[in-house]
């Protein structure tokens, strides 16, 4: 199973940095790496959930042009929420409608988790300049709207993956 989950976090990663960013056409690709990783890490336990998402972020963080260690810390504070979120909170039922609840939820964590390290760096290098938390636009929904479909269809392609696996 694990090799499952490797393979899977390692083909998400090739959509996410390879193949994806070719057809954006202006729009925020999603953060397909989060996805994965929180498909994967809400149905281990928590210490294994800190493992999924350490390893995401670490590979999101390699890649990514910003300072390094804020995504990495973003990833873990995010998986810890997300596991709690899911498996405290919601059901663990297959309603399309909790599904949705669910990786809107995960969106707006992401994003205020992401928008306050920066404030926090800001804090540390005594700059004086603002940093707007959300701005509720058109764009910003289009994004949230683009979360949640991509956090449903990956979930798809998991459930397949982990269909296809157990009929070998």
């Amino acid at each position: 199973m694990k090799r499952l989950c490797l393979f899977f976090i390692f083909l998400v990663f090739l959509l996410q940095f390879s193949f994806l960013p070719m057809f954006s056409v202006g729009a925020a690709i999603p953060n397909l790496l989060l996805i994965a990783a929180a498909i994967i890490g809400v149905r281990k336990s928590p210490l294994e959930n800190i493992f999924w998402f350490f390893g995401a972020g670490f590979i999101f963080e390699i890649f990514s042009a910003e300072i390094f260690g804020f995504n990495l810390i973003a990833f873990l504070i995010t998986g810890s929420l997300v596991w709690f979120l899911k498996n405290i909170i919601l059901n663990k039922e297959k309603n399309i409608f909790l599904e949705s609840i669910f990786w809107f939820l995960v969106k707006i964590i992401w994003d205020l988790v992401y928008k306050l390290s920066f404030v926090v760096w800001g804090f540390f290098l005594k700059q004086k300049e603002p940093v707007h938390f959300i701005d509720f636009s058109f764009s910003y929904l289009k994004e949230i709207l683009g979360f949640i479909l991509a956090g449903i269809l990956v979930t798809f392609l998991w459930e397949f993956l982990k269909g296809f696996k157990k009929k070998q």
